[in-house]
């Protein structure tokens, strides 16, 4: 019964990543817009429908048209020109009001869309999911960072050594760092330009032709002046109320994200996986130059290549709006047992080491996946290893009380000396729990910490833990160990 839950659990979290708190971004609209709101509903009694009937007419032509374009009336309202027209104290109240409500919705520090596009999908996540194939056939190496060369491939190294000539296995050793960078180099364009969010205002000439756009953000949430007219219209066409209001503004957004989940569904199937095969592809036709010696390497590249296939696969199920719903409660290690499992070959080095049981509430599940994932991530990506089998991770949970303390501890391949190790670290807990932490979430490396004060304060409304960080010399070896100790009030069944 547990491994079906874990299993469940596991195929679940893999599909649908998209997520919106939309509860508390009901509150934040409450409190941003209650009173301009009313105002607005003041001015719209002196609104004068003349002025614009030629674009009301306009759009009420739209139905037909948009199923001839293929296309949403959202999408067909977001790429028209709307001829110049005098804008009243009606238009520009209602101006600020829908693009304030559009940046909560997918900007708000703590609830909205790109927060959650970062930790569930960006941050690592990504990176590993595309990794895991090619680590699994030895095929991808790590970059130095100190000189961004990528280091030789050991194992298929070691495989030639005996069989071809020095100069062949120097040429397969750049073919499989070559292989190695742009491998790396399209999943950073991928998280760090494709998968961005853009609110920017697209630029039309009189025509209404595009003349300069956010080029690669596929999450793109400018709103036209015609869809603003629209969406001006239809509330006062209806009379509103300000919870019906609500309702309407996060419906219209989450229409616009369900049109740029299926861009980036369609970028993924169309565009990225032919890239990504195309380098595979590539590095085949360059190792079968060695001939039959090259024979287990070559096949190791075609299993390779039909893998990935299947994660980008997988990837684009991602691209689909999170199914929230109420589930039991669970012990903690099942939590730590979803990710283990996430991590495929990488979960033999991850050793958990947990005698208690502790169940918590059901709904907080998703929250500890993504903090033990986090925890996780980061130890196998700064350890410093080039073979994570070294760097073995162990994880121990006990409960005092209504305390639930996790500790993480893994060792550490470094030249720097302990004290410059620490010192290099005190900027990220100066940081940790201040205003100033929000801001480093949206970035894509080395805010794991942050992200994780970020679920629990925030998502999870526990503001009495505590997380401790720290370097330690250990029988000759340097290890790094992580306390977080959370006060399980609110959230154990």
């Amino acid at each position: 019964e547990q491994n079906l839950f874990i299993k469940n659990e596991i195929s679940r979290l893999e599909k649908n990543k998209i997520y919106v708190n939309i509860n508390a971004i009901k509150k934040e609209y409450r409190k941003e817009f209650i009173e301009d709101y009313n105002r607005f509903k003041l001015f719209i009694q002196t609104y004068d429908f003349n002025d614009v009937k030629e674009i009301k007419n306009l759009i009420n032509r739209l139905d037909n048209l948009k199923e001839s374009e293929n296309l949403t009336k959202l999408e067909l309202l977001n790429n028209l020109y709307l001829p110049d027209t005098p804008e009243s104290e009606v238009d520009d109240l209602f101006r600020k009001i829908i693009e304030s409500a559009r940046d909560i919705f997918v900007k708000h520090e703590h609830h909205g869309l790109d927060v959650y596009l970062s930790t569930k999908i960006r941050h690592g996540t990504i990176s590993n999911h595309l990794r895991k194939p090619l680590e699994h056939e030895k095929l991808i190496t790590l970059k130095n960072k100190q000189n961004d060369q990528y280091h030789n491939n050991e194992y298929w190294g070691s495989k030639f050594l005996y069989k071809l000539l020095d100069s062949d296995i120097n040429m397969i050793q750049r073919n499989l760092q070559e292989f190695s960078k742009n491998h790396d180099e399209m999943i950073s364009f991928l998280n760090q330009k494709i998968l961005q969010i853009s609110t920017y205002q697209i630029k039309t000439d009189i025509e209404g032709k595009v003349l300069e756009e956010s080029k690669t953000q596929l999450f793109k949430y400018h709103i036209s002046d015609m869809l603003l007219k629209d969406m001006l219209f239809k509330v006062i066409e209806e009379d509103m109320s300000f919870n019906e209001f609500v309702d309407f503004l996060i419906k219209t957004f989450w229409e616009q994200t369900d049109i740029n989940l299926r861009k980036v569904r369609d970028y993924l199937k169309n565009t990225f996986e032919k890239d990504i095969l195309e380098n595979f592809y590539n590095l085949q036709k360059k190792i079968e130059s060695f001939g039959q010696e090259s024979n287990e390497l070559k096949n190791a590249i075609i299993r390779t290549s039909t893998e990935m296939r299947s994660s980008i696969e997988n990837l684009i199920t991602w691209f689909a709006r999170m199914e929230v719903h109420d589930r039991g409660d669970y012990d903690i290690k099942s939590a730590l047992d979803i990710v283990v499992n996430t991590f495929g070959q990488l979960g033999q080095y991850i050793i958990v080491d947990s005698q208690i049981e502790c169940k918590f509430k059901g709904k907080t599940l998703e929250n500890f996946v993504d903090i033990f994932y986090i925890l996780i991530d980061n130890a196998f990506k700064h350890s410093g290893f080039k073979d994570y089998s070294n760097s073995k991770i162990t994880i121990k949970i006990n409960k005092v009380d209504k305390n639930i303390i996790i500790e993480t501890t893994n060792l550490v391949s470094t030249k720097d000396e302990i004290d410059f190790l620490n010192e290099s670290i005190d900027y990220i807990k100066d940081m940790y729990g201040k205003k100033q932490s929000n801001q480093q979430i949206y970035k894509e490396g080395g805010t794991g910490f942050y992200k994780i004060e970020k679920i629990l304060s925030k998502d999870l409304q526990i503001l009495n833990h505590e997380l401790d960080f720290n370097y330690v010399q250990n029988n000759g070896s340097i290890q790094f160990n992580i306390k977080l100790n959370i006060n399980g009030e609110n959230i154990l069944a």
